[in-house]
């Protein structure tokens, strides 16, 4: 019997949860996002915009991914990318809307967060290892975090068609995102964990190009010009607003 007992504590003392919980995480997140503007301004200059801008778009469907690794059992680091949906407000100025003008948006993001665990930064987790759990009611099943991070891209691209399908017209603009997430999981297991989350990301450094494609036909002349500018848009700053259900799983070494 204390062979027994002497085996099972040595291998709940190299167990790699013992002495703090380190190793790869990757995470995911479904739910809404939207922008706080939302309007032309986001594409038009200053000046194209000083007239009065019309509604572009409305919030969405978002998705987030995360992958990155878990240095100490309260921090972690890693690599984010997003995408999120955004629904046409399909209001055009007179003269687009005799062109048979149709858009689609589309918003995406690249960039890198850190997190803080902080019930296991509050608990002291070399020394409230999960070896395993004892209950649903165990406390080292709830994993609240806070998370800081740089969207190095964080782009809205508005893509315009019209009755003639040579002509087109995009607008990418493109910002600095600065995502501060915060989130509650529930550990199913030591490795899985559901939750919800909260993203709250300030915009900055706008800058959108502008391409335009318009075909010329006329007797004796079939031609298209692409041409492409790029310039401050009215709406330099912005704010994205998102709120999803959430799933990790965490590998431990």
């Amino acid at each position: 019997m204390a062979a027994v007992l002497g085996g099972s504590t040595g291998a709940w003392a190299t167990h790699p949860d013992y002495e703090g919980e380190r190793g790869i995480e990757a995470h995911v997140a479904l739910g809404y996002g939207l922008f706080t503007s939302a309007s032309d301004r986001v594409f038009l200059t200053p000046g194209d915009a000083a007239g009065g801008a019309l509604d572009a778009f409305s919030g969405g469907f978002n998705a987030r991914f995360g992958a990155g690794y878990r240095l100490l059992p309260f921090v972690s680091v890693g690599l984010t990318a997003g995408v999120q949906f955004l629904g046409a407000a399909e209001q055009y100025t007179p003269t687009e809307a005799s062109f048979g003008a149709r858009d689609s948006f589309i918003g995406y993001t690249v960039g890198i967060y850190g997190r803080l665990y902080l019930g296991s930064l509050v608990n002291g987790a070399r020394n409230d290892p999960r070896v395993f759990f004892n209950g649903a009611g165990d406390r080292r099943r709830f994993d609240p975090f806070v998370s800081l991070g740089v969207e190095f891209v964080q782009g809205i691209q508005r893509s315009r068609s019209y009755t003639e399908p040579q002509n087109l017209t995009s607008w990418t603009t493109s910002y600095v995102g600065l995502p501060l997430v915060f989130g509650a999981e529930y550990r199913l297991t030591t490795q899985f964990a559901l939750g919800l989350n909260l993203g709250v990301t300030p915009l900055v450094g706008g800058s959108t190009t502008k391409l335009n494609q318009i075909r010329e036909l006329r007797p004796g002349i079939d031609q298209t010009t692409r041409t492409s500018t790029e310039y401050t848009p009215d709406a330099s700053g912005n704010l994205n607003l998102w709120l999803g259900l959430t799933a990790r799983y965490t590998l431990t070494f």
